[in-house]
């Protein structure tokens, strides 16, 4: 690591100590996906809340997903070390004991001076001597299920590409891999060259956040004191100054979920409307039509394929791809259309 890019070590840290680090310190390389709205799982209006202080829901690394992830690591570590291009190859060198690989755990967490909101935790470094001359790079280690790879058919996606560019930019480093083992039987390893472009959005959007972090726990601090004192006005006052520095409203599940976990009780009163929120408004009704109109000529479609298909399990379009209606182990028929876009 170079002079400027310090280490801290995380072996006696608690997974409590090490999520309170993580709010605390800045944003991680896996968080950076958030606050750029390519997460399905967390919006960044939770994660702006959680990092001024106020945790509303458990945080993911309590999952069990995580927690597996976690787990499988040093299996997944061990195959990438016998990897050379295939699976064939991780089963070949491993009978013969050849290792091509070294991957060491990184047991700290990266800090760079030229981006001090930002952070990363290597899962490993990694040594390969044949594909890059020898030096260390950052190596990711995913663990993912059947179903959720069957996402990847449209390429990497978006939030872990960002992950790995996040890593390299703080290490400073222009080349990085991921080890993914799918339904764990199936291993896979990408490779990734520095992206200027991408690393300098992220720069950006995430400095843009972690300021606005910054004003909002002083808001915070100021509000609690307003409370303690009696002053309600002026906590009223920051608690609206405070949601004038959240992130802009994004269409995710997770936003509205969060949203409704934070304000679980309506209270009485009405708030006067805007012509900019008719337009939402109107905008909400004509879609919800047209949703509407849309879920039924689907259905009909849908219901063209089954009436085709009656007892057998699958319509093969060849190269264009198939579509099933196959019985699952619970006994229910499963529909699924795998067309290819043309």
């Amino acid at each position: 690591m170079k002079p400027h890019i310090t280490l801290n070590y995380t072996d006696s840290m608690s997974t409590a100590d090490w999520l309170a680090y993580r709010t605390r310190t800045g944003i991680g390389a896996s968080e950076v996906g958030i606050i750029l709205g390519l997460s399905q799982y967390k919006s960044a209006l939770q994660m702006f809340y959680d990092k001024i202080g106020e945790r509303l829901v458990d945080d993911a690394a309590y999952s069990m997903p995580a927690f597996m992830g976690h787990v499988m690591e040093p299996v997944i570590s061990d195959l990438w070390e016998y990897w050379e291009g295939s699976e064939e190859t991780i089963i070949r060198n491993k009978r013969e004991g050849k290792r091509v690989g070294l991957a060491v755990p990184v047991n700290a967490i990266a800090h760079n001076r030229k981006y001090p909101h930002l952070f990363v935790s290597l899962d490993r470094e990694g040594h390969r001597i044949s594909t890059y001359n020898g030096q260390p790079f950052p190596l990711e280690l995913k663990t993912i299920a059947a179903w959720e790879s069957d996402k990847w058919s449209g390429g990497i996606p978006p939030l872990y590409v960002v992950q790995i560019q996040t890593q390299m930019l703080v290490c400073e480093e222009t080349y990085a891999e991921m080890a993914i083992l799918k339904n764990g039987n199936c291993l896979d390893v990408l490779s990734f060259e520095a992206n200027p472009g991408i690393q300098q959005t992220i720069v950006e959007r995430t400095k843009l956040f972690w300021d606005k972090v910054v004003e909002g726990r002083k808001l915070i601090t100021q509000m609690v004191e307003a409370e303690r004192n009696g002053n309600y006005k002026l906590r009223n006052e920051l608690d609206a100054a405070i949601v004038d520095l959240e992130p802009p409203v994004d269409g995710s599940d997770s936003f509205s979920e969060y949203l409704a976990k934070k304000h679980p009780i309506a209270e009485s009163g009405i708030l006067k409307g805007t012509d900019e929120l008719l337009t939402h408004a109107e905008r909400h009704k004509y879609l919800q039509g047209q949703i509407k109109k849309l879920e039924e000529e689907k259905q009909l479609h849908e219901n063209y394929l089954k009436s085709a298909l009656r007892n057998h399990e699958k319509l093969d379009f060849l190269n264009r791809g198939y579509v099933a209606w196959k019985t699952s182990e619970k006994g229910v028929r499963v529909f699924n259309n795998r067309i290819k876009s043309v």
